[in-house]
């Protein structure tokens, strides 16, 4: 493996006031067991308490998996349902960015 095979994949989320512990719970059942299933090495979740901002991340040896991972429809539907928990759509700039920059 060289290190350009390696991906990181971020998203920031933005969970309404009062849904936080809801929203860690669905990312925790849905999103992490199906990224690790996808191969990630690892997938987390952490919270910013200056901004309220969640970001989640994920490392990945291969690209492909990681863009498997990304067009699963567990993935979109699991999407859906956080995004009914929060105030704006993921943000998952940087990972658009890779791509482009791979």
């Amino acid at each position: 493996m060289k290190p350009s095979d390696t991906v990181l994949v971020t998203a920031t989320y933005h969970p309404k006031p009062g849904y936080e512990k809801e929203f860690i719970a669905l990312w925790d059942e849905k999103i992490k067991p199906l990224a690790l299933q996808y191969g990630a090495t690892w997938a987390s979740i952490y919270h910013n308490e200056e901004t309220e901002e969640f970001l989640s991340s994920s490392h990945w040896n291969a690209k492909a998996d990681a863009d498997k991972f990304l067009e699963d429809e567990k993935y979109f539907k699991a999407l859906k349902e956080l995004n009914k928990l929060s105030l704006l759509p993921p943000s998952k700039a940087f990972y658009d960015f890779l791509r482009e920059a791979a």
